[in-house]
């Protein structure tokens, strides 16, 4: 029996950009719908439920919020994971859309290899390498995790940062009791780490202000971002594997 192909929506006014990600994905196998803006993305949205969307959230007129905003007030569309693109410095936008029902952020430029490994560990759930312990990391203390209200939120945030940092994941956390859950890093080439923490958030407020501390620090840079609304519903090999 033949799988079924996975169809992925691209949104997004720049069509430079449509054009990198239809090449790209399609390239790896995906059926790939491109919308030039919300309004078209709205309209696509009646008469197809791709598998993903990747949603820009800087467009005129119709942006990726109402988008968002649209899709998880539709019953028929509102369990469809949501993506959104969006720059380095939009930490506002990353905070609001959180609330809005974002599943994840992937943040422009980024690298190739790692959002085409993304996109399959978010539409087929293979991780091989793309999880792992290492035994550099620090890691989080259960017994000091408190437990979590209805309005927490779950976050998987991906980095890089100097190899001679300890974490600015850390550091952003610093008393905030039972924010960091867990800790882990990878080896990158040019000095650097690639550090993937688990964390919880109680509101978009919150999570922005982790992550303007995060962005503030010197060479360091956000790769993406994954929100859960609670540990029930993070998937089990999204968590760190022993070696």
């Amino acid at each position: 029996m033949s799988v079924r192909q996975k169809t992925i929506l691209t949104v997004d006014d720049e069509l430079d950009i449509t054009e990198m990600l239809e090449i790209l994905l399609s390239g790896e196998g995906y059926r790939v719908l491109v919308a030039s803006g919300g309004a078209e993305a709205i309209g696509i949205l009646t008469s197809e439920k791709p598998d993903l969307v990747l949603l820009d959230i800087m467009m005129p007129e119709i942006d990726g919020h109402q988008v968002c905003q649209s899709i998880r007030a539709n019953p028929e569309l509102n369990d469809m994971p949501v993506l959104m693109l969006t720059a380095k410095n939009d930490i506002a936008q990353i905070a609001r859309a959180v609330d809005e029902g974002a599943d994840g952020f992937l943040v422009k430029p980024f690298d190739v290899e790692h959002f085409l490994k993304i996109i399959k560990f978010r539409l087929e759930g293979e991780i091989s390498e793309f999880y792992k312990q290492s035994s550099k990391a620090p890691q989080g203390s259960s017994d000091k995790v408190q437990p979590l209200s209805d309005d927490d939120r779950i976050v998987f945030i991906d980095l890089q940062e100097p190899e001679d940092t300890f974490s600015v994941v850390i550091d952003a956390c610093q008393n905030q009791s039972g924010t960091l859950l867990s800790l882990w890093q990878d080896e990158l080439s040019e000095n650097h780490l690639q550090t993937t923490a688990l964390i919880s958030v109680d509101s978009s407020a919150h999570f922005g202000g982790l992550l303007n501390k995060i962005t503030t620090a010197p060479d360091v840079r956000v790769l993406n971002c994954f929100v859960y609304k609670g540990m029930s519903e993070v998937p089990l090999n999204m968590l760190p594997q022993g070696d």
